[in-house]
């Protein structure tokens, strides 16, 4: 996934030599892009733009609601969703929805909000570094 709609430039303030100087840095865009399947809501994907519709059929294909291309009635792409239509329904378990993140894992949730995750791990800025 690439392309000009992929990148963005910034201002920024980047250390150098002990003192911050003005700079220019190019940052990976993610966007979120909502997996409607038969007009019900399956899942949420944070993906860097463009190839909507290949990741869209991939993820698709990799979770099993699909065996293959043949299976897909229509599927239209807009800037935030993922319209897809199958010839038949997949099943799937009532309530569910997938947050798809770009490290490539998913996290199914039922409810709106992702659960809290409590920790009492504690990092000092040296081992960061």
């Amino acid at each position: 996934m690439s392309g000009p709609e992929a990148i963005t430039k910034v201002s920024c303030r980047s250390l150098q030599g002990g003192s911050f100087l003005e700079a220019t840095a190019t940052l990976i865009v993610e966007k979120e892009l909502k997996i409607l399947l038969d007009e019900t809501l399956l899942a949420v994907a944070s993906l860097t733009p463009g190839m909507e519709r290949e990741f869209v059929v991939g993820y698709l294909f990799s979770q099993g609601f699909i065996e293959g291309i043949d299976q897909v009635q229509s599927i239209s792409i807009s800037p935030q969703e993922a319209h897809v239509n199958l010839l038949v329904p997949a099943p799937r378990p009532e309530g569910l929805n997938y947050r798809i993140v770009s490290g490539g894992g998913r996290m199914a949730f039922a409810e709106a909000r992702s659960p809290v995750i409590e920790s009492g791990l504690s990092l000092n800025r040296e081992v960061i570094f």
